[in-house]
This record gives C-alpha cells, structure tokens and sequence, in this order.
C-alpha cells in the first residue's frame, strides 16, 4: 500500500470548508492541505494546515498547524509563555506555542499515522475540528496577554471562565 498522503483528508474538510491542497514544490517540500477555516473574532482569517513532517520508517507524524493571527511582543513574551504553559497543561489536545525569534504565536499538534495505512480521515477531521474548537476559546485569551491588554493573572482568570463554561468579558 502507497503511503498516506494529505490529500486523503480533502473528504474529511470540504463539506464544511473550503480546502486546497498544494502540491510539494509550490512552497513546500511537502505536499500540503490548506483548510480555510473562515476569519476569527476580529474578522482575521483563520487556516489550518495539514502536512506531513519526517517520522520513523513505520509511522509518519501528520502536523496540524493554525497560525494565529497576531504577534508576540517582546516585552510580553515571558507572560505569554507561562500563559501557553498553563493552557497546554489542560487542554485536551497539547498544542499552542510561540516561536518567540519570529514573532509567531500557533497551534500545533501531531497525529501519527501508520505508513503502509490509508489516512484516517475521520481522525484527522475530529483533530482538526477539536484544534479548531481550542484556537477559538483560546486564542484571544493569549492574545490579550500577548500584547499586554491583560496580565497574565487576568489571563489564567479567562481562561478559567472558558473552562467552565463562562462567557469571557
């Protein structure tokens, strides 16, 4: 059997989002899915992006990845980073992140994937759909400690509230 490629999930995504996948060599070494989640709160557009990263021989490891859609500021990368640690440590779904260098603040989570194996694509949906579930509890929380609208105190305290059930103010 031929190794799982991204384009098995385009089933999985398109009867609810726009999808496109990208060939490898258009921009990346490897083929990619390009998921068009719609914009976010502030009208931003939101994309999840599926592509396979180097595994063992057996297994392949399927990344999800949503950029979100604001920055790290330097002066609040400390709180912003205690903030992902403490959201990261009860998710159900470990994943956000900051590449503190680039600015970059994501979601990102593995799947493995058995190489010899058709891709799952019920899996792959019901991982997406929960990264895309966590993205918009979550990423305007990190946001606001991001550019230092909240402390982090005030963070965990949103955060808190999601957990709950609360509506966030």
């Amino acid at each position: 059997m031929a190794a799982p490629e991204v384009s098995q999930a385009v089933a999985a995504f398109a009867a609810d989002f726009p999808v496109r996948a990208v060939p490898a060599g258009e921009g990346s070494e490897r083929e990619q899915l390009l998921v068009d989640l719609g914009p976010d709160a502030e009208e931003r557009p939101l994309r999840l992006e599926l592509t396979f990263v180097p595994g063992r021989d057996e297994v392949d490891h399927l990344q999800l990845f949503i950029p979100l859609p604001f920055a790290v500021v330097p002066e609040h990368a400390g709180e912003l980073a205690r903030m992902i640690a403490a959201v990261n440590a009860v998710v159900p779904l470990v994943g956000f992140g900051m590449a503190e260098q680039q600015g970059w603040v994501f979601y990102r989570t593995i799947v493995p994937v058995w190489a010899d194996r058709e891709l799952d694509g019920g899996l792959v949906a019901n991982t997406g759909w929960l990264a895309y579930y966590l993205v918009e509890q979550v990423a305007p929380i990190l946001e606001d400690v991001a550019n230092g609208d909240s402390t982090l105190d005030e963070g965990l305290a949103a955060f808190q509230a999601v957990l709950a059930g609360q509506p966030t103010p």
